[in-house]
């Protein structure tokens, strides 16, 4: 078993932040960038290994994240005065985390088969400093599998795969206009299968 933890702690100051911007009285907005006076971020992360039998394998990882802004009073705008101290950093999501199982084969002519699945967490992050409910990518889970063959002498890799094996709907970016009051997604891709060949020299 192999186990690495690791704690931060970062202080920022005349951190620059990008964000929709729509000044008073108008009906135009623009994406500004401004200092946020200071932002903390800590957090710890672990990442894990074992390997209960040689042909098995397990692992993954945890993050815990907790960034602040302890001090951001930017240009007011149509949707309020621009203090945004004590909101949470722009894509900062509080936790994170991922899994894997592996196995492997090895077979007569010396070439070798596995068959891995992946899990991976991400809580709820914003988009914008004000921490507005319309810009945020909610919570999600992916889970992918791959099963794979390897040649003897180890340069091709012959893999059929399948990704967001649950068919998860889940944003990838998130933007605002108009003072917040409307935003756009973009989302990830839906259940995908394919096959990859790979030759290493």
């Amino acid at each position: 078993m192999r186990l690495n933890i690791a704690s931060f702690y970062t202080n920022y100051k005349n951190l620059q932040v990008t964000r929709f911007f729509q000044p008073e009285n108008t009906g135009f907005g623009q994406f500004i960038t401004e200092n946020a006076g200071v932002a903390h971020i800590k957090g710890i992360e672990v990442e894990y290994t074992i390997l209960p039998t040689d042909n098995f394998e397990v692992g993954g990882s945890f993050a815990y994240l907790d960034a602040k802004y302890v001090s951001f009073t930017g240009t007011p705008s149509i949707n309020g005065t621009g203090d945004f101290t004590g909101n949470t950093l722009r894509q900062a999501p509080k936790y994170s985390a991922s899994a894997y199982g592996k196995y492997t084969i090895a077979l007569e002519d010396g070439s070798s088969m596995f068959a891995k699945i992946n899990y991976r967490y991400q809580s709820l992050s914003y988009y914008d400093p004000n921490n507005n409910n319309l810009a945020t990518i909610p919570a999600y889970t992916l889970l992918d599998g791959q099963v794979a063959w390897n040649s003897p002498d180890g340069k091709w890799q012959l893999a059929a795969w399948i990704k967001n094996i649950t068919n998860e709907e889940y944003r990838t970016h998130v933007f605002s206009q108009r003072g917040s009051r409307i935003a756009f997604a973009l989302f990830g891709a839906p259940r995908t299968v394919g096959l990859t060949g790979t030759y290493t020299y």
